[in-house]
């Protein structure tokens, strides 16, 4: 792979400006769109545990995954799936926060005169608040960082589950992230390549299918994000706050979180409808059907009430 890189002080530190013949993970970099063309598999959650544990269990000099390596966890290590490791060059990650501190900045999101209250209402391994507090304090703001201490009545955590009143907008750069909507009525896993994917076009909410444009080492291709949305073109007010130069390497997702249709949510943990159904058909427990019922009313013993239903053969 030939790669050409040149210091820029625009949106990101590093822009890589692909040449003609670039091959990005057996792909190829489209000189109509000014996109990457990838044809390889789209990269199911499923499939890269065994690899990352090995990976992570070979300390041979050899092996570069593990070394110099900003460790994240999916999750912070919390919920009933298994958690993942996300392992960034620790230069990388650095050029990373510095080009969302300069977004931020430009966007006018955070200011000097600012002080941010972030909060981290407690997990396991979780490098959530590292990476908001650094990314905000770049981008001048000065940064309070609250734990699961904080009395709740001083702070709201915001929600997403998939309805239309709970998307939260985000800006990216396309210079940094390539953002591909994947039909909602397409399983990943039955798909034998990313060519047969059925693609949705924009302001069309899809399983959101993430490539990072950044990462030269561990680089992450068509992960399966697991969350739904859809892509925007910025706003008439949104795009007058960026120099002409930079709307063009912009764009907003609109992001929903978990989708109601593949999962629900309770105690703050997403549980994944196919999970639940090969739990509920394990052959000893003889169930023939089940029915799950989550309740916000305080009739029902209060708001984080479930219920499961569930009818057995006669003979279990």
């Amino acid at each position: 792979m030939s790669l050409q890189f040149t210091r820029s002080t625009t949106l990101q530190p590093y822009i890589l400006r692909a040449r003609t013949k670039l091959h990005l993970s057996r792909g190829r970099w489209c000189r109509r769109t000014g996109k990457p063309t990838f044809n390889r598999s789209l990269k199911l959650t499923v499939t890269r545990y065994k690899t990352i544990q090995r990976l992570c269990a070979d300390d041979s000099i050899e092996n570069t995954y593990r070394r110099s390596s900003y460790i994240s966890i999916t999750g912070g290590g919390s919920g009933n799936s298994l958690p993942m490791l996300f392992l960034t060059d620790q230069e990388e990650n650095v050029n990373q926060r510095i080009a969302m501190a300069k977004l931020m900045k430009t966007y006018k999101m955070v200011e000097p005169s600012d002080w941010v209250l972030n909060l981290h209402y407690s997990e396991n391994f979780y490098r959530s608040l590292d990476l908001s507090t650094s990314t905000m304090e770049l981008a001048g703001g000065s940064v309070l960082c609250g734990g699961h201490l904080l009395p709740h009545e001083k702070s709201r955590r915001p929600t997403a589950d998939g309805d239309a009143d709970d998307s939260v907008d985000f800006i990216f750069g396309k210079r940094s992230m390539l953002v591909e909507g994947l039909s909602l009525a397409v399983d990943p896993q039955s798909l034998p390549s990313a060519q047969d994917a059925d693609w949705v076009s924009e302001e069309v909410v899809g399983r959101l299918i993430l490539t990072s444009l950044q990462r030269l080492r561990n680089r992450m291709v068509r992960y399966v994000s697991g969350d739904v949305g859809s892509l925007h073109p910025l706003s008439p007010e949104v795009a007058s706050q960026f120099s002409v130069e930079m709307r063009e390497h912009l764009q907003m997702l609109r992001l929903y979180g978990r989708h109601k249709r593949f999962s629900f949510k309770w105690l703050g943990d997403y549980y994944e409808f196919d999970q639940m159904d090969k739990v509920m058909h394990s052959p000893e427990w003889g169930v023939l059907q089940y029915q799950i019922i989550v309740s916000d009313d305080a009739a029902m013993e209060g708001p984080d009430h479930l219920e499961v239903r569930i009818l057995r053969r006669a003979e279990t």
